[in-house]
């Protein structure tokens, strides 16, 4: 049996499925497909997502959400990093 997923505790179980369906990099339509729901329904759960979560209507934005919560990941230190990586590889480059 899955342990529970941290977002449980805020999404639907169809929520989770969506989440999930973008997570593995699917599209709306194949995350339709692989529910054997309607895209309408996708979407409409998409929406439900944001609101709940609280973030910008991105894709991005929600599977970096979902990846933060259920694997205790804190991105905002992973973005810093990052940029501190490209800003030095651009000032080396000069």
């Amino acid at each position: 049996m899955n342990e529970p997923l941290k977002t449980d505790d805020i999404l639907t179980p169809a929520e989770t499925k969506v989440a999930s369906g973008y997570v593995a990099g699917m599209v709306g339509k194949e995350i339709a497909s692989a529910c054997g729901t309607s895209y309408n329904t996708v979407v409409r759960h998409t929406q439900h997502i944001y609101d709940k979560a609280g973030i910008p209507r991105s894709t991005n934005a929600l599977v970096a959400w979902f990846l933060e919560k259920n694997l205790n990941l804190d991105l905002s230190e992973f973005r810093k990093r990052i940029g501190a990586a490209i800003l030095l590889c651009v000032i080396g480059i000069q």
